[in-house]
């Protein structure tokens, strides 16, 4: 019912977004979430902490650690690189997604160079 609203909804926010893509994430169709993020960004939406939040979350679900990659880079472009709460999600998904504990430590020091800044 939520989707066929959604839909139909004239004009989407993007709390819409954030509300549909965490309901995909926490409902196991992470595909689904993530594939509602590329369309939001597509309409130029941009995404908040939250949706960034949501977004690596469905990577983890997905064990997709370069695709959560990605979708952290495009906001490391944007004005939410300077949020420090935007690199918890991040954390949270390279622990899920890395098993090696050295491999981790190479994730680490190759993804934050000339990316947001995490203190």
């Amino acid at each position: 019912m939520a989707e066929r609203l959604f839909r139909e909804m004239p004009e989407k926010n993007l709390l819409t977004w954030n509300a549909m893509i965490a309901g995909c994430i926490e409902n196991c169709r992470a595909e689904d979430g993530v594939k509602l993020f590329r369309t939001m960004v597509g309409f130029g939406i941009h995404p908040n902490s939250s949706t960034l939040n949501s977004i690596l979350l469905g990577c983890s679900e997905l064990s997709a650690l370069q695709l959560g990659r990605q979708e952290y880079q495009l906001v490391c472009k944007s004005p939410l690189s300077d949020d420090t709460t935007a690199g918890t999600p991040l954390i949270g998904m390279y622990c899920k997604c890395v098993s090696d504990g050295g491999q981790l430590e190479i994730v680490f020091e190759g993804s934050m160079e000339g990316c947001c800044h995490l203190e």
